[in-house]
């Protein structure tokens, strides 16, 4: 038999049964009527061992790239104030519809922002006074629904949510959902479902959904929401039907459904989003359903359960130095452990 066909033969059987000996598999080959002496064995079985710790480390490193692939799909390691810098150096280069569309994809996946956002917008700088002004002029311009127009709406949907604008901010995403929808109108005479219709690039089911969890979002952070849980969490119920594993949209709506005294709803996000790490890694978007199901717990009497979901929220709110989506959340989730510890 030739070497490499033994070394193979090693391989995979060693694959199927990690505890094989050489002795083992040398009775085993002459069961079989292979007619190997136990030196041959003893060295295939040694080049079997360098072959196994190469495979193994290729397989190691491709189930890291397709993890770091799925967290980078997921928003869980993006850079944003990279992106952000991109976005706004792009507009000052007078690219502007590249800048629309780079800035309306950050604002609909991330209304978080960045710090570099959050300054430019503070500062009144150039870069974002033009964003705003290419925005206001393409709708000012477009008379039929566009995907460009509609992140025309977003842009300026964004704008007026880093001013803390809610009521602005929400009628310039009402009016980007209100021309998407015209746009998938436009697009469904051959018959195509929604999760199969792609314009300009974007397919429409996935924009569809990520407008319903910024309008969700802005609802959510409004200084009238008291009045607005409703249609907050029908907002955000839209969204997370349209696109289940958007691990943001979670967030959002189990702190929306703590808030709205849906204490069920909140535990179920958590739970979605503890199986959810479970397969792609923690991630900052943990910190408001683990603290919002921490205190939906202790209300229900489920302390012990309450006390798990307090310790994997402080871990990720190390972690990531974030509170979540509502700081007033953490010290809720804080307070009531050091009444229920005593």
């Amino acid at each position: 038999m030739e070497q490499n066909s033994l070394v193979q033969q090693l391989v995979d059987l060693r694959l199927a049964n990690p505890s094989l000996t050489i002795k083992a598999a040398h009775e085993l080959f002459l069961s079989q009527g292979q007619e190997l002496s136990l030196s041959a064995v003893k060295k295939a079985f040694s080049k079997s061992t360098k072959a196994l710790d190469n495979s193994r480390q290729a397989a190691a490193e491709q189930a890291h790239q397709t993890l770091e692939a799925k967290r980078l799909a997921a928003g869980l390691d993006t850079d944003l104030d990279a992106l952000w810098t991109h976005a706004l150096s792009n507009h000052s280069q007078e690219k502007t519809q590249d800048s629309l569309n780079s800035a309306a994809n950050l604002l609909l996946r991330y209304p978080e922002s960045s710090a570099k956002f959050e300054k430019a917008v503070k500062s009144k700088n150039a870069a974002t006074a033009s964003l705003l002004q290419s925005a206001t002029n393409i709708i000012a311009d477009s008379e039929s629904a566009s995907i460009m127009k509609c992140h025309a709406f977003v842009v300026i949907a964004g704008l007026h949510l880093q001013g803390s604008r809610f009521d602005e901010a929400l009628k310039a995403v009402r009016s980007a959902q209100e021309n998407l929808e015209a746009v998938i109108a436009s697009n469904s005479g051959d018959s195509v479902p929604l999760d199969e219709m792609v314009v300009d690039g974007v397919n429409l089911k996935r924009r569809k959904a990520e407008l319903f969890s910024l309008s969700g979002t802005i609802l959510l952070h409004s200084n009238r929401i008291e009045g607005l849980f409703k249609e907050c969490l029908q907002d955000l119920d839209k969204s997370i039907e349209l696109y289940p594993d958007c691990a943001r949209t979670r967030q959002m709506r189990a702190v929306a459904s703590f808030k709205g005294m849906r204490f069920d709803g909140a535990i179920t996000d958590a739970s979605w989003m503890r199986d959810f790490e479970a397969e792609n890694g923690d991630c900052k978007y943990g910190v408001g359903p683990y603290l919002a199901a921490t205190v939906s717990c202790l209300t229900k009497g489920k302390v012990e359960e309450g006390k798990q979901w307090y310790s994997a929220g402080c871990e990720r709110m190390q972690k990531y130095k974030t509170e979540g989506p509502e700081p007033k959340l953490a010290m809720m989730a804080s307070e009531a452990m050091r009444i229920f510890r005593r």
